[in-house]
Formats: structure tokens, sequence, C-alpha cells
């Protein structure tokens, strides 16, 4: 019984992997040669629109005869236009922006054709492209951790301070209220 159970998820599965399988071949115009993929209908040219690469722009001695993976640069002739600011890149997982100006570009990445803020230009957290000088500075690990040390040191006098204020006396050492515990789950990465 657990086995007719479990057939249905094989099958979705040998039948996914199939077609990923009869893509490979079809990329490499081997598709005939292989019987499993007889009832598979996509085209080369669809496959390679669908992952983001333009067929019709590309000269045919231009079209890979090996397996795309996904970090191969796109050949197109006229590459989709970009706003102001921004630019066509083959990889807009490595684009720029303000917490991390040169970020780590490799081979591992699943990458994605698009518009990516131009040199010069980073993205914001709000997603636009300014000025990489516009970016705001963040602190240094230094300079946060001085902060942290600040905060722990004076949480336990403004919760006092509420608790006179709401109560009119001081914070009981017995209360309810454990200062420590508070500080330990605000900050538990710094505490």
């Amino acid at each position: 019984m657990t086995s007719l159970l479990f057939l249905p998820f094989l099958i979705v599965v040998v039948s996914s992997a199939s077609m990923e399988w009869c893509e490979y071949w079809t990329l490499l115009d081997q598709k005939e040669s292989h019987p499993e993929c007889a009832l598979f209908t996509n085209s080369k040219e669809t496959i390679l629109r669908r992952i983001g690469r333009y067929p019709d722009e590309i000269p045919s001695a231009a079209v890979p005869s090996s397996p795309i993976t996904p970090y191969e640069p796109i050949l197109s002739a006229s590459p989709p236009k970009c706003e102001n600011e921004k630019e066509i890149m083959d990889c807009i997982e490595c684009e720029s922006h303000c917490t991390n100006t040169n970020p780590p570009c490799t081979r591992d990445l699943s990458c994605s054709r698009g518009c990516v803020c131009a040199g010069g230009f980073v993205r914001s957290m709000g997603g636009e492209c300014i000025p990489i000088q516009n970016c705001p500075i963040l602190p240094t690990e230094k300079e946060a951790k001085v902060y942290i040390d600040n905060v722990k040191r004076y949480m336990p006098v403004i919760v006092n301070d509420i608790w006179k204020f709401i109560f009119g006396v001081e914070q009981p050492k017995n209360s309810i209220v454990n200062t420590p515990k508070i500080l330990s789950a605000i900050f538990a990465d710094h505490f």
C-alpha cells in the first residue's frame, strides 16, 4: 500500500528529471537519439528564449553546441534598452549596491540578464540607481560594538526610570521584569 502512495511522487520526479535531460539533448541536437524524449515538444529556440537567449538575433554559428550553463554570456546583436543610469548586464546578481559595492561574482551564481546601475552608480536600499558617494555611511564593526555596549549599559537605567515613572517607585529587585533577560532577548548576538 505504501508503495502505491509513493508511485505518483516517483513518476513526477522522474518525469521532471526526464524533461531536463530532454532539454539538454534538444540543445545538443541529439533529441532523436533518445526515445524517452519523443513526447518532448519544446524546440531549441523555445528553450533558448526561456533561458534568456534570443535565437532570432543570434547568427546560427554563434549558437552554442554544448549545454548552456547559467554563467555563459548571452549572445545578442540588439540587447534590450535600459533606462538612464542603467546598462544591460548578463548577470544582474553581480550588481553593486550600497551595502556591497563589490559583490563576489562567481560561476556558481544562477545568473539572469537585465538592467543594472551603470558605472559609478549603485543600487540604493530603495531600489534606485544613485551615485556611490550618495550611499549612507554604515558604522564600522567597532562603532557598532560601542553602540551595543552603551545600550547594554544604560538599558537597566532606562527600564528602572520607566518603572519609576509608571509606578512611582523604583523597580524592585525581585520584579517580574527581568532586565538581563530582556537585554539578552533583544541583543542575542551581542549580549
